[in-house]
């Protein structure tokens, strides 16, 4: 039975789940998302067709696997969009979501892998999977422990809790063509932060 997003690899598959993506990535580099097969993923990754099937359960899946590992690589450039001097917890949640969604609308993989999943299809993965999840809490996790100290932040909220709003809130604002920067940073300022920061912090 093919494993799903949420099943952690047992350790001696890690390695090869990563060949397997790095040659998807390779194909869907080479000959462009909607145009790879399966057949091709597995050449370059040295397999059988069907011992792909036995690590995801579909083209789409792989995709997936693909726009999670290109999420990862994308946080120095988010970190460094960011910046370190923000006069309050607000403004460096602010910085930090707009950096998030301007370095995902800048990137060319990352729109492609999500152009070939189609609109639903990424948003549900951007919004419920595991892997977006955990690249989220590393990124806000500074500002997040700043809160913290600072103890501006709206009572009960954990970290998990600001990485589901965030993924949350901030996947379908960008993805809106009507949203840019300014926009996106007015909306968090006045509707979405106030959930998670008190006011005036």
């Amino acid at each position: 039975m093919p494993r799903t997003l949420a099943e952690k690899p047992r350790a001696a598959d890690r390695d090869a789940m990563a060949e397997l993506v790095a040659a998807a990535r390779g194909c869907f580099a080479r000959d462009g998302v909607r145009r790879t097969r399966m057949a091709a993923v597995a050449q370059e990754a040295g397999m059988v067709r069907q011992t792909v099937y036995t690590f995801v359960s579909s083209r789409e899946e792989l995709i997936e696997l693909a726009l999670a590992a290109r999420m990862r690589e994308l946080i120095p450039a988010i970190e460094a969009r960011i910046g370190a001097d923000h006069a309050t917890v607000t403004d460096a949640f602010v910085d930090t979501f707009a950096a998030m969604a301007a370095i995902v609308r800048e990137d060319p993989e990352f729109n492609e892998y999500a152009g070939a999943l189609g609109l639903a299809r990424a948003l549900r993965f951007l919004t419920g999977a595991a892997a977006p999840h955990d690249v989220v809490m590393e990124i806000v996790r500074p500002h997040y422990d700043r809160a913290v100290a600072e103890d501006v932040l709206v009572p009960g909220i954990t970290l998990a809790d600001v990485a589901f709003w965030a993924r949350s809130v901030l996947a379908p604002l960008t993805f809106r063509a009507d949203v840019d920067d300014a926009e996106l940073r007015r909306v968090l300022r006045k509707f979405a932060l106030p959930a998670l920061v008190r006011t005036g912090a």
